[in-house]
């Protein structure tokens, strides 16, 4: 008999803004415990558990921030495997974060924040029409196994991204990425029953549908003050180059952090999507060039 997952209680509860990460073996993970080690925590959600679909992912976390007696109270939420946090500890800039996060929720309280990227889409949408949120109960939001060859819809999902963005970020970074989201807990709670989730359904695929019929409810971090993403090649619509980009990341010694080259920016967190998909070592190579910098002024080990 399959023994039913724990969802932890060991979510420490910070003062200003908590942060929950999500991984079924941090043991896997390309740097191990590290980030972990920066946030201050032990354990992350869905530890000892079996990847399932992204769905499962929102299923713990809801079962996590329901236990939250302060609803007005921030949680970032992020992924594991690819995500490191610029700076020497989270508590470091805790306060900072929860400035950002006031001032990006202030004209929509409830709203979510999302990171923004330079580079579109996941593969559920080159199959999905813009409609498709209007049949979100008979729609799965997932790449079908054998897809049309004659219908791919990126541009019309990328264009829907771009008309939506600041005319400032139109160019830079203006698509959606799921890997790192932030909000009040009653602002995630309410996300996460609208998104209602299928089995199968790409988180990142709804989130992007979801923002662009429900105005309000999601606000895209296009300064990058919270969230950066690296821009990768697998991406089939890509405003910035990866390979002239690179890291998109340099150090700055006077701060001690990581400069975002794409916006000019110190995000909290960096984001390294699709680089689990490269050989040899290029794989997560950008995320381990972060951790060496870091690590030394952070005395992690």
């Amino acid at each position: 008999m399959k023994s039913a997952v724990k969802l932890h209680s060991f979510l420490k509860r910070n003062t200003h803004v908590s942060v929950l990460t999500f991984a079924t073996d941090v043991k896997r993970a390309p740097l191990e415990d590290f980030y972990l080690k920066q946030l201050g925590q032990t354990h992350s959600t869905g530890q000892g558990s079996h990847f399932e679909g992204w769905a499962m992912k929102w299923k713990q976390l809801r079962g996590l921030l329901s236990g939250f007696e302060d609803q007005n109270h921030f949680v970032i939420v992020t992924d594991y495997d690819d995500v490191i946090f610029n700076g020497r500890m989270f508590a470091d800039r805790e306060q900072e974060a929860e400035s950002i996060l006031k001032r990006l929720t202030a004209n929509a309280p409830q709203a979510i924040v999302i990171g923004a990227e330079s580079q579109c889409c996941v593969g559920a949408l080159q199959y999905l029409t813009l409609d498709s949120w209007f049949k979100r109960n008979e729609t799965i939001f997932k790449e079908p196994e054998h897809p049309p060859v004659d219908e791919f819809y990126n541009s019309e999902w990328a264009a829907a991204m771009r008309a939506a963005a600041p005319e400032s970020r139109k160019n830079l970074i203006p698509f959606l990425n799921a890997g790192l989201v932030a909000g009040r807990v009653s602002a995630l709670l309410k996300a996460i029953d609208v998104m209602n989730l299928h089995k199968d359904d790409d988180d990142q695929a709804v989130l992007t549908a979801m923002y662009l019929n429900m105005p309000g409810q999601i606000v895209l971090d296009f300064n990058a003050e919270l969230f950066g993403n690296v821009p990768h090649t697998w991406a089939v619509i890509q405003l910035k180059d990866p390979k002239s980009v690179g890291c998109a990341f340099t150090w700055n010694p006077d701060k001690e952090l990581y400069k975002y080259s794409v916006v000019s920016s110190f995000p909290l967190f960096i984001h390294t999507p699709g680089q689990f998909g490269y050989e040899g070592e290029s794989k997560y190579k950008c995320l381990k060039q972060f951790s060496l910098k870091l690590a030394l002024r952070s005395s992690i080990t």
